[in-house]
């Protein structure tokens, strides 16, 4: 993949992150539909509003959230060598009222890599083991207006810090915005489309168009896009459900400055197919547990000067993941 290919796909990931968000900040402000296709219950004459977690949309919100995922080893395709992946994460997302029609949302989020090659001798000359583990760190703040029961406009940033771990982090910062809007055609149908900006590590900035859909099929069967992906998820009860989703996964690392390949970036592109159980014993709790595999993924190594070093792929590989949120 070139690196303007790998550049387009990780601001869509970032910019398309903000978009479900829009979506569901536009369905809870419908109030002349009578269910958003989010499952958010619109008001009733004389009633409050409230969102998908029976928080008032006047009042403030909280919700913690906690990753964690393990990629079992898998070989270099072109040269010698194996890599296992696992992934700890946790963020926190605040939303509140600042204006009539108008919410405020503020998205921290951090991400540990822990990377383990066996025997990598050809992706950095001298090492077999080329870089340590890895670390980032995402500031979003969005901005939701509701201009009508069907349109709701937003806008914000898109901040973020990634490095390996000892790397100069003033070197491993990027930032941009987005802008769009959420159309609510239907309590079933709703489309969120717009722009987004960013700067890269070692390259020049992108501008990409983004969308995303949020389409409620039956009244218990719904396909929403995720990030750079899709999820489709089939709900059994009240409290249990089980989904089928694709996505790319895309991240950038600034490497350290006394590393086998000094003030370079890795680039870590890879697709997982999974398979998800959810269990939502209130409507603020929900914990997911997925299985499937990496079928692609790709490492890309550059210098400092934005040449390239290496680049190849890995063999399909299992992976694990868990997943879970609380709101107040």
């Amino acid at each position: 993949m070139t690196r303007r290919g790998h550049g387009l796909l990780l601001l869509s990931a970032a910019a398309l992150s903000l978009v479900p968000v829009a979506r569901a900040a536009a369905q809870e402000r419908a109030r002349d539909v009578p269910a958003a296709p989010g499952g958010v219950t619109a008001a009733a004459p004389g009633t409050e509003e409230r969102d998908e977690n029976g928080k008032r949309l006047d009042e403030l919100s909280i919700t913690l959230r906690g990753t964690g995922s393990l990629a079992f080893k898998a070989d270099l395709k072109d040269s010698p060598g194996r890599v296992a992946v696992s992934r700890a994460g946790a963020g926190i997302g605040v939303g509140t009222p600042v204006a009539p029609e108008t919410r405020l949302n503020v998205n921290l989020d951090f991400e540990s890599s822990f990377y383990d090659f066996s025997n990598a001798s050809a992706l950095v000359p001298g090492s077999r083991d080329p870089f340590d583990d890895a670390y980032a760190v995402s500031l979003a703040p969005t901005i939701f207006h509701r201009l009508s029961p069907e349109w709701t406009v937003f806008g914000g940033g898109i901040f973020r810090w990634s490095a390996e771990s000892g790397a100069d982090l003033s070197s491993a910062v990027t930032a941009g915005g987005i802008a769009g809007a959420t159309w609510t055609l239907s309590d079933r149908l709703a489309l969120s489309f717009g722009v987004a900006a960013s700067s890269r590590l070692d390259d020049h900035a992108l501008v990409v168009p983004i969308v995303g859909v949020d389409w409620k099929i039956g009244d218990d069967l719904r396909l929403a896009s995720e990030g750079l992906g899709f999820r489709l998820t089939k709900t059994l009860d009240s409290q249990w459900s089980i989904s089928l989703a694709g996505r790319w996964e895309l991240r950038d690392f600034r490497l350290r400055d006394d590393g086998p390949l000094p003030e370079g970036v890795v680039r870590d592109s890879r697709a997982p197919v999974e398979v998800a159980l959810a269990w939502s014993p209130s409507r603020a709790v929900t914990v997911r547990l997925a299985g499937g595999a990496i079928v692609w993924q790709e490492f890309r190594f550059d210098d400092r000067e934005g040449n390239r070093v290496s680049e190849d792929n890995t063999r399909p590989t299992p992976f694990v993941g868990l997943t879970a949120s609380i709101a107040f």
